[in-house]
């Protein structure tokens, strides 16, 4: 059940926690009752004392008298204890591996940082970025980055998450080359413990990315003990991180239970329970929330969102992510399995001619129509980013200023092709079928790939 048939008629997370807060901070708020206050005065007081020859003499003493006087005080009254709070997730999958730094792919990463933290992270407003394990943080010079820890973080187990646990994660992450991380950490030269809660990352060169890549794939920091202890394969099934929730029961690829951890540094987390529920179908997906199984779901398919928004209790936020789709353009023979994928395949895109007709050729605005919820781009980096310089390529703007069929043809004829006479290069790709709505209708039918770009390339 989600959270509004849970919780009566809420129909969001953030709006339920902030209808708790407001039940809370009334019930907390200061109440007037009337007590017994003890007032102690003095008053002076006549009295007869008769003394031998019986001469009347008249005493003046003091003597104290209570009284009781009633005022009103404050009194805060005892809060309520608030239901706990269950949200329910669901998550496309497949989760590859609960050991995070070994793998780039997105899908566990959306579960597994749940669990675990980085030294920094980004923010969600991509202004920036902020600290998880590392308090601050500062460049030295060009290539040296010094980490201030947070004194006294643990590991859920309570093993110390400290200027030694952070070394052998990044040392681990940057030497091992079956990680498919491993391309990435290369930049680093050297982790060097300065003292128990901090730490210099050294780079072989001025790294201007330096921030957005060591809060990326397998960036996760992991008890190195406790990693010793189980070895790498029990880790995996029994993971143990620092994160602001503990992994309490799994079910491989299917269901994760996640509990709010009472000391995590920024203090416990106001849901008590996470879900992660692994439905890879979209429809699926739909019917859950409409059914009340799951609270949330992200990249709702066009179709169905005018359907989910007239659903009692259901909300569609639409907002750009920081994800994108990329048509990579195979620059070399070696890597990958494009033989056995495309037996007797010629590398056209070898050419830079070929890769320069692919940029012009490509009608990014209609795909992002096709896609559904997707604003071209014509860079990797995610505009917002800081460091990225990517505003300029973002946008319908951007990409119409580079979408030119003639170009695209005239960079064939120049490669030694005759588009028009019927020479064209072959170019072979593959596609996701769902990992962020419609990829299957983007590169699987001819509406999708653009009649304009069709006519230039067998795809």
């Amino acid at each position: 059940m989600n959270l509004r048939k849970r919780f009566r008629a809420t129909p969001k997370l953030l709006l339920y926690l902030l209808v708790v807060g407001g039940v809370l901070l009334a019930s907390c708020s200061p109440q007037i009752v009337e007590v017994e206050k003890e007032i102690v005065v003095t008053q002076i007081v006549k009295e007869e004392v008769i003394v031998e020859k019986e001469v009347k003499v008249e005493v003046i003493k003091e003597v104290i008298v209570k009284e009781v006087e009633y005022v009103d005080v404050e009194v805060q009254a005892e809060a309520e204890p608030r239901a706990p709070v269950t949200f329910v997730y669901a998550h496309n999958g497949p989760i590859r591996t609960m050991d995070a730094p070994v793998t780039w792919y997105g899908s566990t990463h959306w579960l597994t940082n749940t669990l675990y933290e980085c030294l920094i992270w980004r923010n969600a407003d991509l202004s920036g970025y902020h600290g998880q394990a590392a308090e601050s943080w500062e460049a030295l010079d060009d290539t040296t980055w010094r980490f201030h820890l947070r004194p006294g973080i643990t590991f859920h187990n309570g093993e110390p998450l400290d200027a030694e646990a952070v070394k052998w994660n990044l040392d681990r992450v940057m030497t091992r080359e079956d990680f498919l991380v491993h391309p990435q950490w290369a930049f680093i030269s050297e982790v060097k413990i300065v003292d128990d809660v901090t730490v210099d990352v050294i780079t072989g060169a001025p790294e201007a990315y330096f921030e957005y890549v060591v809060s990326y794939n397998g960036c996760e920091l992991l008890p190195p003990d406790y990693m010793a202890e189980v070895g790498e394969e029990e880790f995996a099934k029994t993971p143990v991180g620092s994160g602001p929730y503990k992994l309490v029961e799994f079910t491989d690829s299917d269901k994760y239970r996640f509990e709010a951890w009472d000391d995590y540094h920024s203090g416990r987390p106001d849901v008590d329970t996470i879900i992660y529920q692994v439905i890879p179908d979209s429809a699926t997906q739909v019917q859950a929330m409409i059914t009340g199984d799951v609270d949330m779901m992200a990249k709702v398919p066009e179709p169905d969102r005018i359907m989910l928004a007239s659903t009692p209790g259901v909300g569609l936020l639409l907002a750009p992510m920081n994800r994108m789709h990329h048509l990579y353009l195979r620059a070399d023979t070696e890597p990958g399995a494009m033989a056995e994928t495309f037996p007797d395949y010629q590398l056209a895109t070898l050419d830079p001619l070929v890769r320069k007709a692919i940029h012009h050729a490509l009608d990014r605005t209609t795909l992002a129509a096709v896609q559904g919820a997707s604003v071209p781009n014509l860079v990797r980096i995610c505009a917002g980013y800081p460091e990225g310089y990517a505003d300029k390529y973002y946008g319908t703007a951007a990409a119409d200023a580079v979408f030119d069929q003639e170009l695209a043809k005239q960079y064939l004829v120049d490669a030694g092709y005759d588009p028009d006479g019927g020479n064209k290069p072959t170019v072979h790709f593959s596609s996701l079928t769902n990992q962020y709505g419609n990829e299957k209708e983007v590169a699987g039918s001819e509406e999708g790939l653009m009649v304009k770009v069709y006519i230039l390339f067998n795809w």
